[in-house]
């Protein structure tokens, strides 16, 4: 009875510290850095959030460099 009363206040902690881990980490908006807390990093070690940084790869969406972006075009008729 004892272990199984042990287990349960276990799983709650370890709840309540992953909750306030999130929510630090969103508060300091640190996901893609180091943890802010000690707390924060228990949070990601128990759901497992280990975020790498990929270095931006820039593609070509469509078009022709000659021709801008769409943002950029005028908005009247299109010219031929």
């Amino acid at each position: 009875m004892f272990a199984g009363a042990a287990g349960f206040a276990l799983v709650v902690v370890a709840t309540v510290l992953v909750i306030i881990g999130v929510r630090q980490e969103e508060r300091h908006k640190t996901l893609l850095y180091g943890p802010p807390t000690i707390v924060a990093l228990l949070a990601r070690c128990v759901l497992r959030a280990h975020i790498t940084v990929q270095p931006d790869q820039h593609s070509e969406v469509g078009g022709s460099e000659e021709e801008p972006p769409w943002f950029e075009r005028p908005v009247g008729p299109r010219v031929r």
